[in-house]
């Protein structure tokens, strides 16, 4: 009985195809932005879960979440934390949280 013959170059491709996540799949994500415009220096979590950071002042961080409903908080350095209650976040978008002084 004859074997089948696979090119090196098909099982690289079918290897590849399962490692690689489908565009559906990686559709269903967004991102979550902490923009810290004060002048202490915090952290994010999202969900409960560290997120990004630390981030100083003027500065930002990005975290990849799930689309869908979240919450978040900022917990900075000298101890305030800034709660953010339920937001949306959609597939393949950015939701930005700012937290300003004053």
């Amino acid at each position: 009985m004859k074997r089948p013959y696979f090119s090196p170059a098909a099982l690289v491709l079918a290897g590849l195809a399962s490692v690689v996540p489908s565009s559906v799949a990686s559709q269903s994500y967004g991102q979550v932005s902490f923009q810290n415009n004060t002048s202490v220096t915090g952290d994010l979590y999202v969900d409960d879960r560290y997120g990004c950071g630390p981030v100083q002042m003027n500065l930002y961080c990005v975290t990849q979440v799930q689309a869908g409903a979240h919450t978040a908080y900022v917990r900075f350095v000298d101890g305030e934390v800034v709660t953010f209650e339920s937001f949306y976040v959609e597939a393949g978008k950015v939701f930005t949280l700012t937290v300003s002084e004053g």
